[in-house]
């Protein structure tokens, strides 16, 4: 099930830094098996949300590897006229290297100037997994929901008010645990990494 925007329910702080753009970090834990979800707010000021999403089209997309730290590679590797689905190849630093295939969602509101970004898996796309099946040199993840929803800022600044909501495993034998410990400085620095990269626009 996808998490909304506006479904706050039940999470907690994790993390605040006022130098990072007010970045604050929540989570919400499950009572099940289920992987946390993460929300991620900010305001960032001197950066449009089309700056932000437009590191995500498909055109700037396979550029990831060029300004994210972490990312090894970034492939389109199947091509429909609703979404494209995309093969990542993730440095995970103190675990194996990940790999995540997902579709993604691009989306412009031309009323509100809002762009909303979305990674879902595609583990349920049979063409895909037959061309792309599970090997024993990478551990697969998943994404439930990678959801950035990038708005102006209300008072008039030229400026993103960013949420990021996510839900994702990373496959192999990794517990709760671990990811709830662990995911929120690698989740931090990506942020900054986007926007760092967006001021470039």
């Amino acid at each position: 099930m996808l998490e909304s925007e506006h479904d706050t329910a039940d999470f907690h702080e994790v993390f605040s830094d006022h130098d990072k753009h007010n970045m604050k970090i929540y989570r919400k834990d499950s009572n099940s098996d289920e992987q946390p979800v993460f929300r991620l707010t900010m305001e960032v000021e001197g950066v449009a949300p089309f700056q932000i999403a437009s590191l995500f089209s498909d055109e700037n997309i396979k550029e990831e590897p060029d300004w994210c730290e972490n990312c090894i590679s970034c492939e389109c590797i199947f091509e429909d006229k609703h979404c494209n689905i995309y093969r990542t190849l993730i440095d995970c630093e103190f675990l194996s290297n990940r790999e995540f295939i997902d579709r993604k969602y691009w989306k412009h509101d031309p009323l509100t100037d809002s762009y909303y970004v979305m990674f879902v898996s595609a583990d349920d796309h049979p063409d895909v997994m037959r061309d792309y099946p599970e090997n024993d040199n990478v551990v697969r993840g998943k994404n439930y929901q990678s959801s950035y929803i990038l708005r102006p800022l209300d008072d008039g600044r030229t400026g993103t008010k960013f949420l990021l909501i996510n839900q994702s495993e990373f496959g192999g034998s990794v517990p709760n645990w671990i990811v709830k410990r662990f995911t929120t400085k690698p989740l931090s620095k990506f942020m900054m990494e986007i926007i760092n990269r967006a001021k470039l626009v």
